[in-house]
């Protein structure tokens, strides 16, 4: 850049310069009082220059952040330069913002010291993007961790439900123990919906779209909240009596929940009243959310939804969990009604779409039509695990051959006398998951038929090998739906699934 009148910048060219800056440039005296505003400080911080010449800087400052402004000045009568300090300022609308501050002492021709010159730079959405990231990275860790205690948890869920089915064939039910029984299969059951619950509310893959009872989540996802909100906090749960059907992914809808009523507790810091509710209305389905904190205005209210908008301090929020609930809803086809008024609470309804059927029922089938005959490869980690798959279907007729781990499995497979016509195999486990085993052992014996059972692997399940084809259960499991899963591999499987002389033919 040509610079006139021996290499020095005229007043006029410094002047352009200063009016093109992206960052607003100011110049102040030592007490503060503004001399200079170019128009990004006026863009920045909404004040017209008329407004801010021979006005305060103190005005722009959050009261509890006035020390740290002396403090600054202070610095800068004394020489000394500040750059790329961090802190927050007021806009004229009265929105915080976060800004990167550089402050220079500026000193007249004689080398007096005269004021300040400071670069203001408007961080705000480039923080709240490294705050999306740490907690989007927070969120992944706990899925992971989440993912590894649940696989543990679910095989522990398994052998309790498992043997406490043989205890029930045993014990007659009008046995003094009989109700003790209950108890445990009842509490069992509790323990795997929470799990799933988490890990459904953890986890990143696509929606498992399907048709749902709204009232029956809310029921669920209570557990859960009782958990998150504080005990100053009441939390009023009124479903519907009767199901009211909706087609989404479950996982979504109890993150739908949990956003809310999170948000609700945030608006209740001295407590109060936390409602749920659903209805029916006419074709729709409607989930309420009704708090009794502080309420809204017009203009909160208008940007509620908005990324990155939040009426929480810097560090305490990041404006996504309501942007998450709205993209839900929306992609599940329906709309978020507010109301709210300053002092009033809030009141957010859920509005879906409402299923035109219920789900099939699922028939229980005749128990004769499950047993078999075949040869079954049981393949976990976990011994207990093993020892109860294959007991299961030891009473079910089929021979079984336990491995514990893939190495076992793949000694086991080796040494065989006959045939193996299915792999009953736990999909993660340590050196060789499931899918990975089968296929090895398919080039063996490409007729193997397979049922995968999942503790919890949504990442193996999305990347699973197309060559892998078989069933997949999840974990706990009870004996019957175990011994249901076998037998549609094994049908699943044409050579497998044929008479035994077929099979010999085919080999």
């Amino acid at each position: 850049m040509a610079t006139p009148k021996g290499g020095m910048i005229d007043r006029e060219h410094l002047a352009a310069i200063v009016d093109s800056s992206e960052d607003a440039i100011v110049s102040k005296t030592l007490e503060g009082v503004v001399q200079s505003w170019n128009p990004a400080a006026e863009r920045i911080f909404g004040y017209s220059t008329s407004e801010m010449i021979g006005s305060s800087i103190f005005r722009l400052i959050p009261p509890e952040l006035h020390d740290e402004e002396h403090r600054i000045l202070h610095e800068i009568s004394l020489g000394h330069r500040i750059a790329h300090f961090e802190t927050q300022r007021i806009r004229k609308d009265g929105r915080r913002i976060v800004i990167s501050l550089t402050v220079s002492p500026v000193r007249d021709r004689f080398g007096t010291l005269i004021g300040a010159a400071s670069v203001k730079r408007d961080v705000t959405e480039q923080r709240s993007l490294e705050e999306q990231l740490r907690q989007a990275q927070k969120l992944e860790a706990l899925g992971q961790l989440a993912g590894g205690v649940a696989h543990d948890f679910n095989n522990i869920l398994t052998i309790i439900a498992g043997f406490t089915a043989f205890l029930g064939r045993a014990i007659p039910r009008d046995s003094p123990a009989w109700p003790d029984l209950q108890g445990i299969e009842n509490a069992t059951e509790r323990a795997s919906r929470l799990t799933q619950q988490l890990l459904a509310f953890a986890r990143h893959q696509e929606a498992e779209i399907e048709v749902l009872d709204l009232a029956a989540i809310v029921n669920e996802t209570a557990v859960l909240l009782r958990r998150v909100l504080s005990d100053q906090i009441r939390l009023d749960v009124k479903p519907s009596g009767a199901p009211i059907w909706v087609r989404a992914d479950k996982g979504q809808l109890s993150q739908v929940l949990i956003n809310l009523a999170v948000n609700a507790r945030d608006a209740m810091p001295d407590g109060g009243i936390l409602t749920i509710g659903t209805y029916d209305d006419a074709d729709s389905a409607v989930l309420t959310v009704r708090d009794t904190g502080q309420g809204m205005d017009e203009a909160t209210r208008t940007r509620l939804f908005d990324r990155f908008f939040t009426t929480k301090p810097s560090g305490q929020g990041t404006g996504l969990g309501l942007t998450t609930v709205a993209t839900i809803v929306r992609a599940a086809g329906g709309r978020i009604d507010v109301e709210s008024a300053p002092g009033q609470g809030s009141v957010f309804r859920v509005i879906l779409p409402r299923s035109k059927a219920a789900p099939e029922a699922d028939e229980r089938p005749d128990e004769a039509e499950l047993r078999g005959r075949e040869t079954v490869l049981v393949v976990d980690d976990e011994s207990g695990a093993a020892a109860l798959a294959a007991r299961v279907l030891l009473d079910y007729g089929y021979t079984v051959v336990q491995a514990i781990g893939p190495g076992s499995a793949m000694i086991a497979f080796a040494q065989r006398t006959g045939p193996i016509d299915l792999v009953v195999t736990d999909l993660v486990m340590p050196g060789l998951n499931g899918y990975a085993l089968v296929e090895q052992l398919r080039a063996h014996e490409p007729a193997l038929a397979a049922l995968f059972i999942s503790g919890h692997a949504d990442k193996l399940i999305d990347a699973g090998s197309p060559h892998s084809g078989g069933i997949t259960i999840g974990k706990p499991f009870t004996p019957l739906q175990l011994a249901r899963a076998a037998r549609r591999a094994l049908e699943s499987c044409p050579v497998a699934g044929a008479p035994e002389e077929s099979r010999a033919g085919s080999r």
